[in-house]
């Protein structure tokens, strides 16, 4: 009795693989890096470039800033057993204030960059959203993933459709003008010094260790 119903058992198994083989087929996946389509875009070099002339002179303050109190570090430590306790004491004090307020000014500059850096990338964000399900909905994707998210584990090269992105985004919206109105002027420009800490579109970044004297 079961050697009879194996072949039907058999045939039910490989009509149910085969139908699942037509659900795999019928699944188109694509995916893209919408942070390198950012940067590469006009506009999107365009608001980099606009970042980097409005806060790259307090990115330089800030810059010498540090150096100044590691400077200072520096010095306080080798004149530790020439000093009073109590002078040295006073020092260290003013010391650690003054990096206390730098690394205050650290935190406000990379707040006001992420603001400002979100203003100018908004309406490009929104237009290449609009292009990918353009995209979508013309070539019948099931889903368009951005690798930009470091939720994509891995994706063949083949499936990727950033530079069509940037091609088509060039090719539609020359110049188009940032959060608030502001247009974005300006021509390309090499990103800015890197510090240490959360990394923008320009490769600025805002944190900063506090020397221990």
């Amino acid at each position: 009795m079961t050697l009879r119903r194996t072949p039907f058992l058999l045939a039910a198994l490989l009509f149910g693989l085969a139908s699942a083989g037509d659900l795999v087929a019928q699944v188109k996946i694509a995916t893209v890096d919408l942070h390198r389509a950012i940067m590469e875009t006009e506009d999107g070099r365009r608001a980099r470039s606009r970042l980097e002339r409005e806060f790259s002179s307090r990115q330089r303050q800030l810059d010498q800033a540090q150096q100044e109190i590691e400077s200072t570090a520096t010095e306080l430590e080798n004149q530790r057993n020439v000093l009073s306790q109590t002078v040295y004491a006073e020092r260290r004090r003013a010391l650690e204030q003054r990096v206390v307020e730098v690394q205050r000014q650290f935190v406000e500059f990379q707040q006001e960059l992420a603001q400002h850096e979100a203003q100018l990338t908004r309406t490009i964000v929104e237009r290449m959203q609009t292009i990918l399900r353009e995209i979508g909905a013309s070539e019948s994707y099931t889903a368009i993933l951005d690798t930009s998210s470091g939720s994509v584990v891995y994706a063949p090269a083949n499936i990727d459709l950033t530079d069509t992105l940037i091609q088509r985004y060039n090719a539609q919206a020359p110049a188009v003008t940032g959060g608030g109105g502001m247009a974005m002027d300006g021509g390309d420009a090499p990103a800015m010094t890197t510090m240490t800490g959360m990394t923008t579109m320009t490769g600025m970044t805002t944190t900063m260790a506090a020397p221990t004297p």
